[in-house]
């Protein structure tokens, strides 16, 4: 309540506020309908209800919901910063940075990576965006939907109308990992406590020195379809040795497993940030890659998955690819690194791959509804504690006689209890999932980009009941301002 933007003036005045000071303070660069007062190029700091400390060095799960949120006297509900980069790199966009701040410079996002391009809130009931069911996600190209709304009063004095979009669709963390990762001991200083298995993938990748693995969406919208190759983002993660990025449900994504060592070290990736740390030696700390290589094993699945979870996966895995002797079904666990990987022999029919030689790509279909019993048996493991919640149906809720005996209502504890569970990191016996090894001849030499393989693999996002989907709206006394938030449909036809 009574939270305010601060108009601190045009540039001219910097000399009034300690604000001034602060390297990237955003100014407007359309006139706010929010705050009129504030015009354009005016500065002002964006004080926000729901806000992000960024860059960060961890990822957020898509598992942040609320429901019957209040707001009254806000400018900004929700608040993302976006970073300003040059296309596909992390290198920061002077001119755009310079556009819609007051106080910036070539380094202002120097430490944003793709971790900071996925912020993700899910709303329940409508009342943070006034759609119910849907979910914010940043404002990034990469997330880009046939049907979506910028998100209310997520700051409407930038360029997008909003820092954030809404999305009426479900996300889950998609991740690749090297099978050979051991743990090392000791550690050595610039990698953690993880071996990769290999020295061309690097442990870290919480940072903008690490090139990621490129994923891209091949489903494409009606404004994009033919008018620009697909979207990618660098999947990034923690120094874990995993890649990870969020994705849409019903996706189809194309994995670059081509990116070969050479591209992935030069500018602007190359190495360029030399540290010593006491009497060790200087640690190369720029240049982190992620190279795949021949007779390798990497395995890719999904964290908060559920038995709705259905995608396709495609990747180019050479002439020689032979699936019986280079795929497998798998579970994993990742409570602990590195993670244990388990063959998978039940639901063969759940996760069916088709590789093309004339190609050499290989594309895996996931359906995860057969899991169903394992996804339930997880929801009623996380309704605890045991002693004040009851798993009853496919509900977690509040145990009828709770012990100790409690104050709150039952309805309060139906509410309490009712998020145990509702977002599971992975179904009993762990996360599903497939591995691929790279034939003995592989070599990573930039065929995707080269022979443009993701634009030949995309299409327009099917105008179905799984896509042209309505998400509800709230009415007004819950959504307040974002009452009536307009939607936008964007399918090729």
């Amino acid at each position: 309540m009574d939270i305010k933007k601060i108009d601190i003036g045009p540039k001219a005045d910097k000399d009034s506020t300690v604000y001034w000071q602060v390297n990237g303070i955003p100014k407007a660069v359309l006139v706010d309908k929010v705050t009129p007062k504030i015009k354009k190029d005016q500065c002002y700091i964006p004080n926000a209800a729901i806000g992000w400390k960024q860059p960060n060095g961890f990822y957020y799960p898509p598992n942040f919901r609320s429901r019957n949120l209040f707001f009254e006297d806000v400018d900004i509900r929700h608040l993302v910063i976006v970073p300003q980069h040059k296309p596909n790199t992390y290198v920061t966009n002077t001119t755009q940075t310079a556009a819609r701040y007051c106080t910036s410079n070539d380094t202002t996002f120097g430490e944003f990576s793709s971790v900071d391009r996925q912020t993700e809130l899910t709303d329940d009931d409508g009342s943070l965006t006034g759609l119910a069911k849907t979910t914010s996600v940043n404002e990034d190209p990469f997330f880009k939907a046939p049907i979506e709304s910028v998100e209310c009063q997520s700051d409407g004095a930038v360029t997008e109308g909003g820092t954030a979009r809404t999305s009426p669709y479900d996300y889950l963390t998609t991740v690749v990992y090297p099978e050979a990762t051991k743990q090392v001991s000791p550690p050595p200083p610039d990698a953690g406590y993880l071996s990769c298995g290999d020295t061309e993938w690097d442990s870290e990748a919480t940072n903008p020195r690490q090139f990621g693995v490129p994923l891209y969406r091949e489903y494409q919208t009606g404004s994009e379809w033919l008018k620009k190759a697909p979207e990618f983002i660098r999947m990034a993660g923690m120094n874990l040795c995993q890649r990870e990025t969020m994705t849409v449900n019903n996706g189809h994504y194309f994995f670059d497993t081509t990116s070969s060592k050479t591209t992935q070290t030069t500018a602007p990736w190359k190495p360029q940030d030399i540290r010593k740390i006491g009497n060790n030696p200087p640690i190369n700390y720029g240049g982190l890659i992620s190279v795949f290589k021949a007779g390798q094993t990497y395995d890719f699945f999904n964290v908060f998955a559920t038995e709705k979870t259905a995608q396709t996966y495609q990747m180019y895995v050479g002439p020689e690819f032979v699936v019986a002797d280079g795929f497998k079904r798998i579970r994993v666990d990742v409570r602990n690194p590195p993670f244990i990987i388990s063959p998978d022999p039940s639901n063969p029919d759940s996760i069916v791959p088709k590789y093309d030689p004339t190609t050499g790509i290989l594309t895996v279909s996931l359906n995860l509804s057969a899991y169903k019993s394992s996804f339930d048996a997880a929801k009623s493991g996380h309704c605890v504690p045991q002693t004040f919640c009851s798993y009853v149906g496919s509900t977690c809720v509040g145990a009828a006689t709770p012990y100790p005996p409690s104050n709150l209502t039952k309805a309060e504890r139906d509410i309490t209890c009712g998020y145990a569970g509702k977002d599971i990191d992975c179904p009993n016996g762990g996360c599903i999932g497939f591995s691929v090894k790279m034939p003995p001849k592989f070599v990573a030499s930039d065929q995707t980009t080269a022979q443009a393989l993701p634009a030949k693999a995309a299409s327009c996002f099917p105008n179905d009941a799984t896509w042209n989907v309505t998400p509800l709206a709230a009415l007004k006394p819950l959504a307040g301002s974002c009452f009536n938030s307009p939607l936008v449909k964007d399918f090729c036809k």
